[in-house]
């Protein structure tokens, strides 16, 4: 494929640009790996200051996760990672929402909200949908529909001030 690359002056110059066929099985191969190597990667909740002293934290300690059941733990991770493996690909949200996945997740209730919002932290994802379908929340200003970093720091403010983030 050839494109055309703009430079802010306006300036227009050639260039070939290799596009990656997500079609490829190569690729479909190597994306779940990838995850699965990212996820070895912890990221611990920084706070405020103020945050910290109204949760009786010190400096240089974070919030932990909320307490959970190992096998609901467990098998939200299972089924999130299934969920997020088989829709990677999926350019609709209104179809991956429906992967039976997903649909386990939601039927797990409130219990799983506190994951949800961890894993939203750490890697993203469309988890709006699925938090709306548990809680019947929806903090996301209208303005900011579509906008999905807004969106996903909405969710996490709301998990904050409800004791859930």
């Amino acid at each position: 494929m050839r494109f055309r690359i703009v430079r802010a002056s306006g300036a227009a110059e050639p260039a070939n640009l290799h596009i990656t066929d997500i079609k490829d099985n190569h690729i479909r191969g190597i994306l779940p790996a990838c995850k699965e190597r990212t996820k070895q990667m912890e990221k611990v909740q920084q706070l405020h200051d103020d945050q910290r002293k109204a949760r009786g934290l010190g400096n240089g300690q974070h919030a932990s996760a909320p307490n959970i059941d190992p096998a609901t733990r467990q098998r939200f991770t299972e089924l999130a990672d299934q969920w997020e493996t088989e829709t990677v690909f999926l350019s609709r949200i209104d179809l991956a929402i429906k992967h039976p996945a997903h649909q386990e997740i939601i039927s797990m209730g409130e219990p799983v909200v506190p994951l949800i919002l961890q894993r939203m932290r750490e890697t993203g994802g469309h988890w709006d949908h699925t938090l709306a379908d548990i809680t019947g929340a929806n903090p996301v200003k209208r303005s900011d529909w579509g906008n999905i970093a807004a969106i996903q720091a909405s969710w996490l403010e709301w998990g904050e001030a409800n004791g859930l983030a």
